[in-house]
């Protein structure tokens, strides 16, 4: 079962890669090092951790512990989209940048 403050941790890395997202899709400033840094680390840690608990779920739960429900199944597979899309952008980004 999460803690408090892991579930606060993954809120916060969540809401880092949208705000990211946001940041670098609504102008292109030439100082992105903050949207840039939000959007890296955030979108990361979303995706990561998400498909780090949708693996883990989906397998045997060693030492006779219950199995995640369908709705936190739909929480890990969410967060995988979450930080999937702001990678996305970030690479877009990116790109578009490299090229101007």
């Amino acid at each position: 079962m999460e803690s408090a403050v892991g579930s606060a941790a993954h809120a916060i890395c969540a809401l880092a890669a949208g705000a990211g997202t946001l940041l670098l899709t609504r102008g292109r400033t030439l100082r992105a090092r903050w949207p840039l840094g939000l959007t890296w680390v955030g979108a990361a840690a979303t995706l990561a951790w998400g498909a780090w608990m949708l693996i883990a779920s989906l397998g045997p739960q060693v030492g006779g512990g219950e199995a995640p429900s369908t709705a936190g199944q739909l929480i890990y597979a969410g967060q995988m989209i979450t930080g999937a899309l702001a990678t996305a952008v970030l690479t877009r980004f990116l790109i578009s940048r490299r090229a101007s």
